[in-house]
């Protein structure tokens, strides 16, 4: 592959993600995508629910590189048509699922996970098709694994139940919502960067992008 067609499939997939983040009232927000190889398949996107929720994805498609990024796009593009319709982050899950079952390649599929915000009463409604489980950082420091009923991912079957959990958050509490290429990250050395590192990393956090 020629060198500016690399950079050029870099470009193109970064403008398949939020160009900023969003400000909420209240709340502190910050995102971090990098991309293993040349593309990838790693999506997330704020978007808005049909009830004006505030809402974030986030996915990861099967595979690597020019085919997970080429269905990665397609993700976030049926997520952006789709939510203004739904009013629950399951009915988003589920809606995705039926468009995505006849569009990925036989043995392809893609974890997303959907949390839609209560800003005023500080509720996350959380939903999940086969993503890793988010973490909840309480205010003392504390962290919490939330145990959320995981539907298999989305493409794999057609009559997916998604489930929702709801999360209150009080001042100071903190959520990470991440894809399993977090925990899975090499160092320059190569060593693997590891979950355990991640709740370190996120309990002496002092705030969102620190």
């Amino acid at each position: 592959i020629h060198p500016q067609d690399i950079d050029l499939a870099r470009r193109i997939q970064q403008r398949f993600l939020p160009s900023a983040t969003p400000r909420i009232d209240g709340y502190e927000l910050a995102d971090s995508y990098t991309a293993a190889r040349i593309v990838g398949g790693d999506l997330f996107d704020f978007l808005t629910l049909a009830d004006g929720r505030p809402a974030l994805l986030i996915g990861d498609v099967s595979g690597k590189g020019f085919p997970a990024a080429l269905y990665m796009a397609r993700l976030g593009a049926h997520a952006r048509a789709l939510a203004p319709r739904c009013k629950t982050p399951s009915d988003l899950l589920s809606q995705m699922n039926q468009l995505l079952r006849s569009e990925l390649e036989s043995g392809m599929f893609a974890t997303c996970m959907v949390a839609a915000l209560d800003a005023p009463k500080g509720i996350v409604r959380i939903s999940s098709g086969g993503h890793p489980p988010p973490i909840v950082r309480r205010a003392n420091g504390q962290l919490e694994s939330l145990l959320i009923p995981v539907a298999p991912a989305l493409g794999i079957n057609p009559t997916n139940q998604f489930h929702e959990v709801s999360l209150e958050l009080a001042r100071g509490d903190g959520l990470l919502l991440f894809t399993d290429g977090l925990d899975d990250a090499l160092s320059a050395a190569g060593e693997v960067f590891g979950i355990e590192r991640v709740r370190e990393t996120l309990k002496s956090a002092r705030s969102a992008g620190h």
